[in-house]
């Protein structure tokens, strides 16, 4: 019996403090929820959207217009990437009317300087530079406003319908403008080039200036730099920067477990870091609640198309050509999705090889387009000599130039039996008309 009480009376200050630490934790539940979403107070806009289900899981002001500022220069190194891809390590000469009255951040180029293109990218995407921007401009369309006519032009070609642009550098302009969603839109856009991620994604470079002496630049989006408390491991680049009218922006693009992100803060109002903070947040929070899953594999056989003048047979089989994978909830029940082909066209001509893209595999949340995934060829299916050469017959006889040699040919028969026939009439009636003028009628 004593034993017992003595047990007894041993486990209260144990059940007390479970007690005590049962409530704490309910009370920390209650201040800082699981999975609360992160504070974006520094920020007039806010966007953080999931590239391959098209989620857009935080947004603040998403459609209201703002200053561009330095996103501007995510359409500027756009349009370099997609001129100068072909040869990023040809060199390009410096002209003289791209530095004439450019302010703001400069890299100190000279007129007549020679530089390599991946370079000037570098200049304007991870160095933030104004006179790499006016540089760009007029090298790919020869003044400035042949250039800001190409920008607006690219920016309706990728749907952004609420954004003017007026300038290549981003400085203030009372008549430019743009939204998040466009802003998104079209960090989405550079995201898919490889050349635009390479040349926005150096935390810090060096570089040489016309007199031969080097500079180190370190770009202003520091969520790339692991030397600041605000470095994150996933980003991959895009673009930073300041203006009065625009505040901070960022514009980040990062990868987590096969899920890519755009994190948008425009309209920083608070300091230098606080967007960064906010970024940095919100990204490492879609890490922790949300993952992707696959819900058709790499490879996996979606089906048949038509394939004409094969040696083969007359169909293709197809894949997808990569995971099609939906962005879920961490810890909720999976869901089920409708799958839906769409092919490029109704068939395919031999030669086909191997993963030539024919169409896309879709996913549906009801009404909702969750994740795409395009469809390949998923063998090599070769021409038949002899059906080529019947195909080829059948299109020379229903062609241009057949109908060019018939009537050719027509035109000369004529000229042969025809023309000849229609002047010997033309002279009979001569000498019938000279016989009767002279008093003969011909019976």
């Amino acid at each position: 019996m004593k034993n017992a009480v003595g047990n007894g009376k041993g486990n209260l200050p144990r059940r007390v403090s479970a007690l005590f630490f049962a409530c704490l934790f309910c009370l920390f539940s209650v201040i800082f929820p699981a999975g609360a979403e992160p504070d974006t107070s520094c920020c007039f806009g806010f966007a953080l959207f999931e590239v391959g289900s098209g989620t857009l899981l935080l947004d603040k002001n998403y459609d209201m217009p703002i200053r561009p500022g330095p996103s501007v220069k995510l359409m500027t190194g756009l349009i370099a990437c997609e001129s100068f891809g072909d040869d990023p390590d040809g060199e390009v000469t410096v002209p003289k009317e791209a530095l004439s009255n450019v302010s703001g951040r400069s890299a100190g180029l000279s007129a007549g300087q020679k530089v390599k293109k991946k370079e000037l990218i570098t200049l304007l995407l991870s160095g933030g530079f104004n006179d790499a921007a006016n540089t760009v401009a007029i090298l790919v369309s020869g003044d400035m406003g042949a250039f800001i006519d190409l920008m607006n032009g690219r920016a309706l070609r990728l749907g952004m319908q609420s954004t003017t642009y007026k300038n290549a550098t981003g400085l203030d302009d009372d008549m430019m403008y743009t939204t998040l969603r466009d802003t998104v839109t079209l960090a989405e856009a550079a995201a898919e080039n490889e050349l635009f991620l390479e040349c926005s994604g150096k935390a810090s470079f060096t570089y040489t200036l016309a007199d031969g002496n080097k500079k180190t630049a370190k770009n202003p989006n520091i969520i790339l730099s692991d030397r600041t408390e605000y470095f994150c491991r996933s980003a991959r680049g895009l673009n930073a920067g300041y203006t009065d009218g625009a505040g901070y922006c960022a514009v980040v693009f990062a990868t987590h477990e096969g899920a890519s992100y755009i994190c948008a803060a425009m309209g920083g109002n608070s300091d230098e870091y606080g967007h960064f903070a906010a970024i940095q947040d919100s990204l490492q929070w879609a890490f922790d609640n949300y993952f992707k899953r696959s819900v058709m594999p790499e490879k996996e056989k979606v089906g048949s198309i038509n394939v004409s003048l094969s040696d083969t047979g007359n169909e293709g089989g197809l894949m997808l050509s990569e995971d099609l994978s939906v962005l879920e909830a961490s810890g909720g029940e999976w869901k089920s999705y409708t799958f839906s082909r769409r092919d490029l066209s109704e068939s395919l001509e031999a030669p086909v090889k191997v993963g030539d893209r024919v169409g896309y595999m879709t996913a549906w949340d009801g009404e909702r387009l969750v994740a795409v995934a395009d469809i390949t060829v998923d063998s090599d299916v070769a021409r038949s000599p002899i059906l080529s050469a019947i195909e080829g017959v059948k299109e020379y006889l229903t062609g241009r130039a057949f109908r060019a040699t018939f009537i050719s040919a027509v035109l000369f028969t004529a000229a042969l039996f025809v023309f000849p026939r229609i002047a010997l009439a033309i002279r009979q009636r001569r000498r019938r008309y000279v016989r009767q003028r002279g008093g003969f009628r011909l019976k």
